[in-house]
């Protein structure tokens, strides 16, 4: 009996796995700002910091791109889109003229920078989490249903990506960009 449970482990990893790949998973960067423990600053979020409405930094790996994403609202929905990405460490040459070949319908092809890979959220009515919406693989034009919420007092996005329930994904943090220089290149 325990030989048949270890193998269906496998398969719920490589799905938890794939997950990743859909919300770019890559390690979180340093903070962006430090802040002293007691200071009115480290104890609350601005105002403007208490949605996921802003840019978004994802750091590169060894085998995965990096990426700077934007948030926006338009209507009572949470959008996003693609704004830069950046290549793998130790590969500054990859090709970042990527296409969604795996999209279906009017985002089949589409360029990956650009990419509305983002939309549907609606915020929850007794938390600053927003939910409902789906995200895009860039890679395999897939899309998995996700929830957001704002953490560390707006300096983090945790997105949790996944199938059916929320149990069965990942979760990863980006980081809020509050200036160019914060982009590690000029925009």
């Amino acid at each position: 009996m325990r030989k048949k449970y270890l193998s269906s482990r496998p398969a719920l990893w490589l799905s938890a796995m794939s997950l990743t790949a859909i919300i770019a998973f890559f390690p979180p960067p340093p903070p962006l700002m430090a802040q002293e423990a007691g200071t009115p600053e480290a104890t609350a979020a601005p105002a403007q910091y208490e949605t996921p409405i802003g840019f978004w930094l994802s750091d590169a790996t060894k085998s995965q791109f990096g990426g700077v994403f934007q948030i926006y609202q338009e209507g009572a929905e949470i959008k996003g889109k693609i704004v830069r990405l950046l290549p793998r460490i130790g590969h500054p040459d990859d090709d970042l003229n990527t296409k969604c070949d795996g999209c279906d319908g009017a985002l089949k092809g589409h360029p990956t920078i650009g990419l509305p890979f983002i939309y549907g959220f609606k915020k929850e009515a007794d938390r600053a989490r927003w939910s409902g919406g789906k995200v895009i693989d860039s890679r395999s034009g897939s899309a998995y249903s996700a929830r957001m919420e704002v953490v560390e007092n707006g300096k983090k996005l945790k997105v949790r990506g996944y199938l059916g329930t929320p149990m069965l994904g990942a979760t990863v943090y980006w980081t809020r960009v509050t200036s160019k220089e914060d982009l590690r290149s000029p925009l």
